[in-house]
């Protein structure tokens, strides 16, 4: 099995706050503060790809194929308490992959969760901590006992270029809301 999703580097995170009757809105990417992306990969474990055009992932079942996409958002600025939370990825490819895609949190007082833990072109799959490399090729060689499935169920990338997958979930806001970075 294999998928490769490719998105473009501007991934939003919407927030939304109360603010008397009505809420305020944030959208936040990846270039705002301290925020970042970047892939990794397990067939090219010292490369960094931070600076790569576009972002894609792979699970290649049996293999040493692994892609994984990693995001990170500043919400340093957000000022109140987040009532409503959805990412959207924008595909930058035509492509219909099969099976299901995973999206994962670092979580609470795992080395990769703060923001000076990691950089945008410093991270590798050998320095990437919350990776398996021990795990079965079987495996998607993520660490479970690091990761929170933070955003809820599968999804799939199937769709057109330029097409906005969105993603809101009680998984996400509740990530969000217990993060104490």
């Amino acid at each position: 099995m294999r998928n490769l999703i490719v998105i473009v580097m501007v991934v939003m995170l919407v927030v939304v706050l109360p603010a008397t009757s009505t809420g305020v809105e944030y959208t936040i990417t990846t270039a705002d503060g301290n925020g970042a992306d970047t892939v990794v990969q397990e067939n090219d474990e010292n490369n960094n790809n931070g600076s790569s055009a576009g972002m894609w992932a792979r699970w290649n079942q049996g293999s040493s194929r692994n892609d994984h996409i990693v995001l990170r958002f500043d919400l340093s600025g957000i000022i109140g308490t987040i009532t409503n939370a959805t990412l959207n990825l924008i595909k930058n490819e035509d492509n219909d992959p099969t099976g299901p895609n995973y999206i994962y949190g670092v979580s609470n007082g795992v080395s990769g969760d703060a923001l000076a833990d990691w950089s945008e072109t410093g991270l590798t799959w050998n320095n990437c901590d919350w990776l398996d490399r021990d795990a079965p090729y079987d495996d998607n060689d993520l660490d479970s006992t690091k990761l929170t499935p933070a955003f809820g169920a599968t999804f799939s990338t199937a769709g057109n270029k330029g097409e906005t997958k969105s993603f809101s979930h009680a998984d996400l806001l509740s990530f969000l809301t217990d993060d104490n970075n």
